[in-house]
């Protein structure tokens, strides 16, 4: 009887523990040692715990636009005087009070809101305070299904410690935006220019999507954290979806380009069909889409990754420069998902999002200095087949004829028209003006009424100097060249 009286008594005892109030303790040595402490994300809100930060698959039903969230917490004896300094993140507006105090006012309902604008506080004694923060944000509908937070968080710190803080974000989050946008925007362009003066070189123009798709990524990924615009953040995550959807159809058609495949046609055609209609869907309601952009996106990848190890198998050219610039990827989006698990500490991996991303600037790199090799392989093979072409008529036993005479001008993309007199020269040797071949002339010849004929023609020398747009078709330069000839 009196243990069965004992165990009830012990199981009261700890349901009333567990009944009490859990109170946050403020770090005193970490604050001193200059460490700015996030705010627990357990607020309470009409006596119901909630996270203040209401982000799309936490919101309680107890929110509904307006309300006044509550956190108490303990200040140890070793900060009491000391200069502290709370920083509120609130896209909506935010009425701070402190111990029943109100202390100030951030965020407001234009537009925009000051985040970084400092609260400077002292406490006068150790023990228990209570935060109040009255918040309200009329567009947490839009926000939610624009799969954006909004609520607010805090930080509080020493206020040296916490304007350091704020100043290493916003210089960080600058680099990774301006950086990553322009070498990916520069490569893109590039390319893109490429396309259009060369249309038959169609992967320039599959590779400058597949820069301009991950400059937009990048861009507005990494811009939200400078902006206050709530604009801004209403457009960037359904823009970043479709970058996304846009990322993986561009790598997908790229490899097919360089690496062709029987299937890849019914197989491109099915993914962008589902492409479109994740990329609506995205726009309708862009956080229940999410999920199924990074399931688009997986597989893309997946696919790259099989068509580059086929290609690698049956020693493609490229196959391996392609594969390197792939396994960096998968190497460095691999490193950032176990930090993010926190299987690898985040001490070894500084700089949160800088190592995915620079393994991307070396898949795109080693895509473009394929490229760059595809056509520096054709220039050479162009000049070589000119050279031979024009090398070929039979020559004369006639020279002195030929000194003195007129002979056509020596630019190859325009051999059809050397029986025009005007475009004859004196000189004795010319160089063409595209493949800088040196042509001299070895046969000579008589006007004669009516048909006029001009000298033949032989390549001596060449030099390595690039083509331009009159040597860059490999197909039809050789037949042009070759009817001039025959009508000489």
């Amino acid at each position: 009887m009196r243990s069965c009286v004992a165990l009830l008594l012990l199981l009261l005892l700890a349901a009333t523990a567990a009944g009490q109030e859990r109170v946050f303790s403020v770090d005193a040595e970490a604050v001193r040692a200059g460490k700015v402490i996030d705010l627990p994300r357990t607020w309470t809100l009409r006596d119901v715990p909630i996270d203040p930060q209401l982000w799309p698959d936490r919101v309680h039903p107890a929110w509904t636009g307006e309300g006044s969230f509550a956190l108490p917490f303990e200040i140890p004896s070793a900060l009491v005087g000391a200069p502290l300094a709370l920083r509120i993140n609130a896209p909506g507006t935010a009425v701070v009070h402190l111990d029943g105090q109100r202390i100030a006012v951030r965020g407001g309902l234009t537009g925009e809101w000051d985040g970084d604008a400092l609260i400077p506080i002292r406490f006068d004694r150790a023990g228990r305070h209570e935060l109040l923060v009255h918040y309200a944000n009329p567009l947490t509908r839009q926000l939610l299904r624009a799969g954006r937070p909004a609520g607010f968080t805090m930080v509080l710190g020493r206020a040296e410690a916490v304007y350091r803080g704020t100043i290493a974000s916003s210089r960080r989050a600058s680099f990774m935006v301006w950086f990553f946008t322009t070498v990916f925007l520069a490569f893109g362009l590039l390319h893109f220019c490429l396309w259009l003066f060369q249309r038959h070189a169609i992967d320039n123009l599959w590779f400058s999507g597949l820069c301009l798709a991950n400059a937009s990524l990048v861009f507005f990924l990494f811009y939200k954290d400078l902006t206050t615009s709530q604009r801004f953040m209403l457009i960037s995550e359904p823009v970043m979806n479709v970058s996304g959807l846009l990322f993986g159809l561009f790598a997908v058609r790229f490899v097919y380009g360089v690496f062709p495949w029987r299937f890849a046609r019914p197989v491109f055609l099915t993914m962008t069909a589902a492409a479109a209609i994740v990329a609506v869907w995205s726009v309708i309601h862009t956080w229940r889409a999410l999920p199924f952009v990074f399931g688009f996106m997986l597989l893309s990848c997946v696919e790259v990754v099989r068509v580059v190890v086929a290609a690698l198998w049956r020693r493609r050219s490229g196959a391996r420069l392609i594969g390197f610039g792939v396994l960096a990827l998968g190497l460095g989006f691999g490193i950032a998902l176990l930090r993010n698990l926190g299987w690898i500490p985040a001490a070894w991996t500084p700089g949160g999002n800088l190592i995915p991303f620079a393994s991307m600037v070396v898949l795109i790199g080693t895509m473009s200095l394929y490229l760059s090799r595809e056509f520096a392989r054709t220039d050479r093979e162009l000049r070589r087949q000119l050279v031979e072409v024009a090398g070929s008529p039979r020559r004369s036993s006639s020279r002195n004829a030929a000194r003195g005479k007129k002979r056509p001008s020596a630019s190859c993309w325009r051999l059809s028209t050397a029986a025009n007199p005007r475009n004859w020269k004196r000189r004795g040797r010319s160089r063409c003006r595209c493949c800088r071949a040196r042509f001299r002339c070895t046969s000579g010849w008589r006007s004669q009424p009516g048909s006029p004929r001009p000298p033949r023609w032989e390549a001596t020398t060449t030099t390595s100097y690039r083509t331009t747009a009159c040597c860059s078709s490999a197909s039809a330069m050789p037949r042009a060249m070759a009817c001039a000839l025959e009508r000489w």
